[in-house]
């Protein structure tokens, strides 16, 4: 299996990672979608932020997560 070679911090930080993808790209097409007064490039960094800091309440090293 493809993830025999992967230690257990690894295989976490896929399973993370893939959770939270699917989640902010809905957060980001519901922003877009809504009227919330962000726009442009400023929504996908405020969405970056939320994301840094639900890493960061987790203690995950958030260069680990999108490596």
């Amino acid at each position: 299996m493809a993830l025999d070679c992967c230690n257990e911090h690894d295989i976490v930080a896929m399973k993370f990672t893939s959770a939270i993808a699917p989640l902010y790209e809905d957060l980001r097409q519901i922003a877009y979608d809504s009227e919330t007064g962000v726009s442009g490039p400023a929504l996908p960094v405020q969405l970056d932020s939320i994301v840094r800091q639900l890493v960061s309440v987790m203690d995950v090293r958030f260069q680990d997560l999108w490596v």
